[in-house]
C-alpha cells in the first residue's frame, strides 16, 4: 500500500521513468537499478543510498520536505548507479565526503531536479510519452522495479 504522505505514487512513477530514460543504463551494470522507497531512515541521517551489490537505490522518503528534494535526492543516487564502483572504492580512501569527485559529480546531477519535475506535470507528461514510446515503456515497466514500504 502506498502511503507516501504529499507524493503520489504516480508522480515517483514518471520521475523514476524520466530519469531512466534520459540518463539511460550504466555502462558498468547489466540492468537498470531496482529502487526501493522506505518510511524511516534507517540511520536516522541517510535519505538515500546506491547500494551495488544489490543494484539498488534506497531512499527514505519521510525525511524529505517536499518533492523536489525526493527528486534531487533520486537523481543523486541515479548519478551513483552511472559510476564507475571502484573509482568511488578508491575515491573514498583519498577525499574527504565534499571533495570525492563522484559526490561532486552526483550533486551536479542533482541541479535537473527542476526540469525533471517540469517534465513529468500533468500538461507535459501526456504529450512526452505519446511522444517517446520507449518513455512510455519504462513507465509501463517502472512499477516492477519499485518497491514501496
Amino acid at each position: 500500500m502506498f502511503v507516501l504522505e504529499r507524493i503520489s505514487k504516480d508522480r515517483v512513477l514518471r520521475l523514476w521513468s524520466i530519469i531512466v530514460f534520459r540518463n539511460g543504463k550504466s555502462k558498468y551494470r547489466k540492468d537498470f537499478p531496482n529502487l526501493a522507497l522506505h518510511p524511516e531512515t534507517n540511520n536516522g541521517k541517510t535519505i538515500g543510498e546506491y547500494y551495488i551489490s544489490k543494484n539498488t537505490i534506497n531512499i527514505w522518503w519521510k525525511p524529505h520536505s517536499d518533492f523536489k528534494e525526493l527528486a534531487s535526492t533520486l537523481l543523486h543516487e541515479y548519478a551513483h548507479y552511472l559510476q564507475f564502483w571502484p573509482w568511488y572504492s578508491r575515491y573514498e580512501k583519498i577525499y574527504s565526503y565534499d571533495k570525492n569527485p563522484y559526490e561532486i559529480q552526483a550533486n551536479q546531477f542533482e541541479t535537473k531536479a527542476p526540469d525533471v519535475i517540469r517534465e513529468i506535470s500533468e500538461e507535459n507528461w501526456k504529450s512526452l510519452i505519446k511522444k517517446n514510446p520507449k518513455l512510455r515503456k519504462l513507465y509501463e515497466q517502472a512499477e516492477e522495479k519499485i518497491e514501496i514500504n
